[in-house]
């Protein structure tokens, strides 16, 4: 006869560190779901205002892209990690790494072609516009950036067209 043991108290698992939480939270950003990845990290940014998990993801996203250079899931953890710390070179570089493995992503190419805005690069930020604009699952804000690059390059026809 076996005999079970009913006091056992459960064992209550630790919390997953800061850095595991954040790239969970940010799955729905390949898919340009931008507001609830804001808001699944909004505890994170309250918890830490200082934002240094920021740095931790980013290192050891750095660190297990050494090994494994085509784990695209890093890649995005990267890119919002830079972005929340507006590192806009190394972002450039992540989003172009991002596109090149994630090539049908039209979210990856407007998150391109945001930061190349941001930088002031609007002729590379309309190739990418372009790229983006040519995919299935186009976002609707690609118009209003095309706009933007257009207004950028002093080209006001094409730009009132686009906001027509």
């Amino acid at each position: 006869m076996v005999k079970i043991n009913h006091n056992l108290n459960p064992i209550v698992a630790p919390e997953l560190d800061w850095v595991t939480q954040f790239s969970v939270q940010i799955m729905p950003f390949a898919e340009g779901k931008i507001n609830q990845v804001i808001e699944n990290i909004g505890v994170l940014n309250f918890y830490d205002p200082i934002k240094d998990y920021l740095k931790q993801v980013e290192i050891a996203s750095n660190f297990r892209l050494q090994t494994n250079p085509n784990q695209l899931e890093l890649y995005y953890s990267l890119a919002l990690a830079q972005a929340m710390q507006t590192k806009v070179k190394p972002l450039l570089q992540t989003l172009e790494n991002i596109t090149k493995l994630d090539a049908q992503n039209a979210y990856a190419w407007t998150y391109l072609a945001f930061v190349r805005l941001y930088n002031f690069q609007p002729k590379q930020a309309e190739i990418a516009l372009n790229i983006a604009e040519k995919s299935e699952n186009a976002p609707p804000e690609l118009k209003t950036l095309k706009a933007i690059s257009s207004l950028m390059q002093l080209n006001l026809l094409k730009f009132w067209q686009e906001i027509k």
